[in-house]
């Protein structure tokens, strides 16, 4: 550990990304000379939502072949109002319409006027799509979970969205959470103790989970609630996270020692 060093979650992931232009700019000036690490696990999150809504919007878009570019953005619009993709008959829940909103935010700023063709916002999405791709190979890596969903040779990494089903699930991850039981307990009791607090999903699972060691941490309905506790876990060897999210991430830090930097993301 460097006090160099600087762990993000899956939040800055996602504000470099789809987020407005100026925190951007805040992000990208404090990770400026800094080690800047991160996990597979916190990859996993972010394919599943930020990446995952820039590729639903240029997946709506490229499907709208012969509309014109408003008809297009048009599409989308209706799309996420009603919580459907009705051509590729997928329900949206409200975070991935949240995400895609951005992606709309973030779409138009960058063309700034009526587009001149639907090439034009292919072409937008696909150079964010890249960059996100780069930010990701630039980043220090732990992989304490071997999570499934970033591994290109197992079956699980190639739905899409990515989901995980627990009985071809072939991670570590509960390896590594048998090895930090007593860390998670800690977690789940400065969580409980905080009455900020409000992720009651994490708190019904995690007790389940440091009660029972025979209980299952795997596939969606488990590890994807229990995924800030797993990024703290990681985090803390690097000694500062950096998150959006400081309502679930401060009571986590005060069990680990770990110091949690929080930025806006308005």
């Amino acid at each position: 550990m460097s006090p160099n060093d600087l762990f993000v979650d899956t939040t800055v992931l996602n504000d470099l990304s789809i987020g407005v232009p100026n925190v951007r700019a805040v992000l990208t000036k404090a990770m400026r000379g800094r080690t800047v690490r991160s996990s597979t696990y916190v990859i996993m999150e972010y394919r599943r939502t930020g990446l995952y809504a820039l590729e639903l919007v240029r997946a709506i878009i490229d499907g709208a072949s012969a509309a014109k570019p408003l008809e297009a953005l048009a599409r989308v619009s209706d799309a996420l109002a009603r919580g459907y993709v009705e051509t590729m008959r997928k329900r949206l829940n409200p975070n991935d319409v949240s995400r895609c909103n951005a992606v709309m935010r973030m779409l138009l700023k960058a063309i700034e006027s009526a587009p001149s063709s639907r090439a034009l916002l292919l072409a937008v999405l696909d150079g964010q799509i890249e960059r996100a791709r780069a930010t990701q190979a630039s980043l220090s890596l732990v992989d304490n979970t071997n999570c499934d969903l970033v591994q290109p040779s197992r079956p699980q990494s190639k739905k899409w969205p990515l989901s995980c089903n627990k009985r071809e699930a072939r991670c570590k991850q509960r390896i590594f959470l048998d090895a930090k039981r007593v860390e998670l307990r800690s977690i789940v009791n400065a969580c409980h103790a905080d009455k900020g607090y409000d992720d009651k999903r994490f708190l019904k699972i995690a007790h389940i989970i440091v009660g029972s060691p025979h209980e299952t941490t795997l596939g969606k309905e488990r590890c994807f609630p229990l995924g800030d506790a797993i990024i703290a876990l990681e985090a803390a060897a690097t000694g500062e996270l950096m998150t959006s999210n400081g309502k679930h991430y401060r009571p986590m830090g005060v069990a680990l020692g770990l110091h949690i930097t929080v930025y806006s993301p308005y």
